[in-house]
């Protein structure tokens, strides 16, 4: 694996910004906590020095993240203390649920506290099994902030037949959101192509020339002023439901990224993958259908919602 290199420059902002706080709202899936794990690490670079996560950054800094060849084969650093539930598991495959606030796969060898680092504790036979290293057998991701269910393989056969299966779009996966709605008419198939809007690929957006991407969308129940909806996606882009929501005039409630600042969430992002339809790769003529309630957090949110009506 080449060195991971990322070059960028701060642009005009109201005042001087933390270097982590900066880098965690810049840099596509970092979180606040891995970008301090990055600048501790001596990755982090300001103005060509070595920077630390107090470091206050201005416009026309040069920022750099960049790391150490890895290893061309390397496993996710385990994490036995990371819990997550098993919805379904057999001798071919594991159903898991991620809990909010976990990233999904490391970005390198030695990042700690991963989803897929779990899984490999729990089941050591997905460590080297992926498209990337570090993958654990998951055949797809979830943003960090984002709940719900992933699918891991626990053989390579099995992994090469989901990856097909999923390539035919014969996965689907559908989603729990609550969105906000701006008077916009909700549309049952949005189709719009999408791609990143700068070098860091922080943000996606409707690009003619970008990737095709199209998601399912029905909705579920009116909660006042916001709506509850189902999302169903099959390959799935980058940020795909939360940017296509976002254009058709439903952001997500609590998405920092696309979403409405005025709204107050319920302090994550409330979004739930809760259902994955497929059959089971090893026998046709089986269906799986493994699925995950909303977790409290998101269901206390609505609950408060119901509360608050006059």
């Amino acid at each position: 694996m080449p060195p991971f290199h990322l070059t960028l420059t701060v642009e005009k902002q109201e005042s001087p910004t933390r270097l982590d706080v900066w880098l965690s709202a810049n840099v596509s899936d970092l979180s606040r906590r891995r970008a301090q794990r990055l600048i501790l690490s001596g990755s982090v670079t300001r103005n060509a020095r070595i920077a630390r996560k107090s470091n206050l950054v201005k416009e026309g800094d040069l920022v750099e993240l960049h790391t150490d060849p890895a290893p061309k084969n390397w496993t996710a650093l385990p994490s036995p203390q990371l819990d997550f539930e098993t919805v379904y598991v057999d001798t071919d495959l594991a159903a898991i649920v991620k809990p909010s606030g976990v990233p999904t796969v490391p970005l390198s060898p030695n990042e700690p506290g991963t989803l897929a680092g779990a899984i490999a504790s729990r089941f050591p036979e997905c460590a080297t099994i992926g498209r990337s290293p570090g993958d654990s057998g998951l055949i797809h991701r979830l943003d960090a902030e984002t709940s719900g269910l992933l699918v891991a393989a626990r053989n390579t056969e099995t992994f090469e037949r989901l990856l097909e299966m999923q390539r035919n779009d014969q996965i689907e996966k559908r989603y729990t959101a609550l969105v906000k709605s701006t008077g916009a008419q909700l549309p049952p198939i949005i189709d719009l192509p999408l791609g990143p809007t700068d070098r860091g690929g922080r943000r996606m957006r409707r690009d003619p020339s970008g990737t095709p991407a199209t998601t399912l969308v029905r909705p579920v129940e009116e909660r006042g002023e916001f709506l509850l909806v189902e999302a169903t996606i099959h390959r799935g882009l980058r940020h795909q439901i939360r940017a296509h929501l976002a254009q058709s005039g439903f952001p997500i409630v609590g998405d920092q990224l696309y979403g409405d600042a005025t709204v107050k969430g319920p302090g994550r992002m409330f979004l739930h993958a809760t259902s994955i339809v497929m059959r089971h790769p090893s026998d046709p003529n089986r269906d799986l259908h493994p699925e995950s309630p909303l977790p409290a957090k998101l269901t206390k949110f609505l609950i408060d919602l119901d509360s608050a009506k006059p």
